[in-house]
């Protein structure tokens, strides 16, 4: 466990020891670092999907996979919430003398929220024609996780212990999503009845 925290201290300290020193670059990471750039790249792409394709099939294909993404995200957030009520891990800004480049979260740094949250909206997107679409937001969950590192909130093994822990969850939630079914069915069949499906 000791060689693997060290581990995890050492490739902190490179990848957040590339901030403060080109500030182009430390302006761009502490953007997709942030708690609503990412998240609402992924709103726009969610949106897209859900009204903007103009071939009906398609379309509910892409609504029945965002609707398994949000439980999915859901599922991960959750499960990363009750862990942090029982293990607390401080943030680097908590033990070492590194560069800042953003503000300090209170929460506890195992697992990255935002590592999980990112997975878990993507895995969905990975079965049937959905793909390219699962690269794109693959991409965006690699981009806000090791922005979270270069900016000094989380040691990159709080980003694995957060995609982990989704792919550990993947079978109790692609469970959740075949049970539920019916309750999908129903919101989607209210929402086409007021026009935003």
């Amino acid at each position: 466990m000791e060689y693997i925290e060290k581990v995890d201290f050492a490739l902190f300290k490179i990848i957040n020891g590339l901030a403060g020193h080109w500030h182009t670059l430390d302006s761009f990471f502490r953007v997709a670092a942030s708690d609503y750039f990412i998240p609402m790249m992924i709103g726009l792409i969610f949106t897209y999907l859900w009204f903007g394709n103009s071939d009906p099939l398609k379309r509910e294909r892409y609504q029945w996979t965002i609707m398994a993404a949000l439980i999915h995200m859901s599922i991960a957030s959750f499960s990363v919430l009750i862990i942090n009520q029982y293990w607390y891990r401080f943030r680097p800004f908590d033990t070492l003398d590194h560069n800042l480049l953003f503000y300090m979260p209170t929460d506890s740094s195992f697992p990255s929220n935002a590592a999980a949250g990112t997975l878990g909206v993507s895995m969905p997107f990975f079965f049937g024609k959905t793909i390219p679409w699962g690269c794109v937001l693959i991409f965006l969950s690699i981009t806000i996780s090791f922005s979270r590192i270069f900016v000094g909130v989380h040691y990159p093994g709080d980003i694995l212990g957060g995609y982990a822990l989704v792919l550990l969850l993947l079978p109790a939630s692609v469970t959740l999503v075949r049970i539920s079914k019916p309750i999908q069915r129903m919101l989607l069949r209210t929402m086409r009845g007021f026009g935003m499906a």
